[in-house]
């Protein structure tokens, strides 16, 4: 079976099995945790460098992995260095096609499947539900012993679980009987690990602009209407 890389583990976890869509709760986090989670898939395989509070993209870096090359070409157009935060940021701003990239590579290992739908009888749309099951269901297994004890934290864990942390994933990730200790074990992660509290600032920072753009939309509204 292939090795799911982090984005691809991520976005997996957030689907919902059956409808094959992000839940709305998940939607405005979900860019900037998979950025973040190829930042830190490219930070693994050397391609980046952290000095300091600035990040660089290593010497002579390259790399076939089309998902990996979108992010490299954000490095390669910067005119100077960025913190991880302006950096996960620019990824972000990527998310659609790397999204597209991911569940290409989801369907080729036949995790996902892809169903046409149609709204009001013109417009299609594709949905992504779960083909096989057992793909997903392994991982989730991993991060439920994890999370428990029964295993170890490796790296990739420790990363995944700072990610869905700061996706605010847990309540898709884990069933009710493991999530309050789920949460507890991620909140302790997310204060060690570094790209994962990024992203969860970031999160918060654009889930506050939203809610505050929804307060002045209903404002102006009550103005003109009344």
């Amino acid at each position: 079976m292939k090795t799911l890389n982090l984005p691809e583990k991520l976005l997996l976890l957030a689907l919902d099995d059956e409808k094959g869509s992000v839940a709305m709760a998940y939607q405005a986090g979900l860019p900037t945790a998979v950025a973040g989670a190829l930042f830190l898939e490219m930070l693994h395989k050397d391609l980046l460098k952290n000095e300091g509070k600035r990040v660089f993209k290593t010497e002579g870096a390259n790399v076939a992995c089309p998902m990996m090359r979108i992010g490299l070409d954000r490095f390669h157009r910067a005119t100077k260095p960025k913190t991880i935060k302006n950096w996960i940021q620019s990824i972000s701003g990527d998310f659609r096609s790397i999204e597209k990239l991911v569940i290409q590579n989801l369907q080729k290992i036949g995790a996902l499947k892809e169903v046409e739908k149609t709204l009001l009888w013109v417009f299609t749309y594709c949905r992504y539900p779960t083909e096989d099951a057992r793909i997903e269901n392994q991982i989730r297994r991993k991060l439920h012993q994890q999370v428990l004890g029964e295993v170890e934290i490796d790296e990739e864990g420790f990363l995944l679980l700072s990610l869905i942390g700061a996706a605010k994933l847990e309540s898709e990730v884990f069933s009710k009987d493991v999530l309050k200790t789920a949460k507890r074990v991620v909140k302790n992660i997310m204060s060690e690990e570094q790209v994962g509290t990024v992203v969860s600032d970031i999160v918060r920072e654009t889930q506050a602009a939203i809610t505050a753009a929804v307060i002045a939309s209903c404002a102006t509204t009550t103005v003109v209407t009344s």
